[in-house]
């Protein structure tokens, strides 16, 4: 069975590429927000640092001029905060926007990706059902090939003892032939065989 190969993997591929592409767009607006938050967090720390100062100078000698810089810093710094969160609510339909397609590329991407892995459940069953048939055809030849070896052995075996039978029956009936064949011997003949065989 050839190798598992899922038809639409080309276009999973593209699908990657889009998901990846998206993300990186995604990530850089989402940095780029980050940075103008992080710039907001200094300047409020920057201002609340001046008010912290301000504070303790006003139980001392605080004139009207450092409290005049203070309130002119003050404003200038909150008037960068509020330009700044312009900025990052200017960014927020591009971050919307980013973020749909983002989903819908992950969504296209998990659709073939499930057809893939379904696909490939489907492969692994016929493969494990071929496999099997496989297995069932081998144990089946195995079988007969060794009933078959068996059946010959026994039937070796049969040929052995009737050839030993027919072997014995053979000699017996040469004896007897052979028996049959031989006339009496006379008392003289049986003591000269009786005399020949201490001769020896």
């Amino acid at each position: 069975m050839k190798k598992f190969q899922f038809r639409l993997h080309p276009l999973l591929t593209l699908k990657k590429r889009k998901e990846d592409e998206e993300i990186r767009n995604f990530s850089t607006i989402v940095s780029e927000i980050n940075l103008l938050k992080d710039e907001q967090d200094n300047l409020n720390k920057e201002i609340s640092s001046l008010g912290t100062g301000i504070s303790e100078r006003i139980g001392k000698s605080m004139n009207i001029r450092d409290y005049s810089e203070y309130i002119d810093i003050s404003r200038y710094l909150n008037l960068k905060i509020s330009n700044l969160e312009k900025d990052i609510q200017s960014k927020q339909p591009n971050l919307d926007l980013a973020r749909i397609r983002l989903n819908e590329a992950s969504k296209e991407k998990k659709i073939l990706e499930i057809l893939r892995d379904n696909e490939y459940k489907k492969y692994k069953k016929k493969l494990q059902k071929v496999e099997k048939t496989e297995l069932e055809e081998y144990i089946t030849v195995s079988h007969f090939l060794n009933q078959d070896s068996v059946d010959l052995e026994k039937k070796t075996n049969d040929k052995k003892t009737l050839e030993e039978w027919e072997d014995w029956e053979r000699r017996e009936f040469d004896k007897e032939e052979t028996t049959e064949d031989k006339p009496e011997l006379t008392e003289y003949e049986k003591l000269q065989q009786y005399y020949d065989s201490f001769n020896k």
